[in-house]
């Protein structure tokens, strides 16, 4: 099941979607796995089942597995948001490979496309 709604990331609209997918992150030498709740080109929101001995500003490594294939979505992202059971990473890196099926991933579920291009040359001449 996905919608799409807008996220505010500085002054800029970055497309979020919510997106069910398992995850896992690896944060100081430990991996945790998480669900994703939704998803923009900019970062992600996942849910715990526990609590996670995590801090706001570690990095992590955030794998995302996407249902009906073989296909993994790779991060090295930043804790950003810890509301109880569910963090938000945001994006710092990533593969050509993984970039190229998140936009694909967003650019169908916001049934959107340009608009997606559109955010992500933002983000890329951003970082």
């Amino acid at each position: 099941m996905t919608t799409c709604e807008v996220a505010v990331c500085g002054n800029r609209y970055f497309s979020r979607i919510k997106f069910a997918a398992h995850a896992q992150i690896e944060c100081n030498k430990a991996i945790h796995k998480l669900e994703l709740l939704d998803i923009s080109l900019r970062g992600a929101l996942l849910h715990s089942p526990t609590s996670l001995p995590v801090k706001i500003g570690t990095s992590c490594l955030l794998k995302i597995y996407l249902h009906a294939s073989h296909i993994t979505l790779t991060f090295h992202a930043e804790l950003v948001h810890l509301n109880k059971k569910n963090l938000g990473l945001k994006f710092l890196d990533a593969d050509i490979d993984t970039m190229t099926h998140l936009r694909n991933l967003l650019g169908y579920n916001t049934g959107n496309p340009d608009q997606i291009t559109h955010e992500l040359h933002f983000w890329l001449d951003s970082v």
